[in-house]
């Protein structure tokens, strides 16, 4: 069952708990710490959602997880 209310990830980046259940499993198909990932994908991650951008896929969160590994 899902837990109700707001969390941490919600209050800072508007991300619901079935959001990032998805990021959290690209992030442990391709070994990388989804701590990490919190600084560098999940507010471009929520952007694109605002914008319209489908994200409900692993493609396209793969996709943005490759783009910030290229930026370290």
């Amino acid at each position: 069952m899902e837990k109700k209310g707001l969390d941490r990830c919600f209050m800072q980046y508007g991300i619901r708990q079935n959001d990032i259940r998805i990021i959290e499993q690209v992030c442990e198909d391709h070994d990388v710490d989804s701590a990490w990932l919190e600084e560098h994908v999940l507010k471009v991650y929520q952007e694109k959602k605002n914008s319209n951008v489908p994200m409900t896929d692993k493609r396209e969160v793969e996709s943005l997880l490759k783009q910030a590994l290229k930026k370290i």
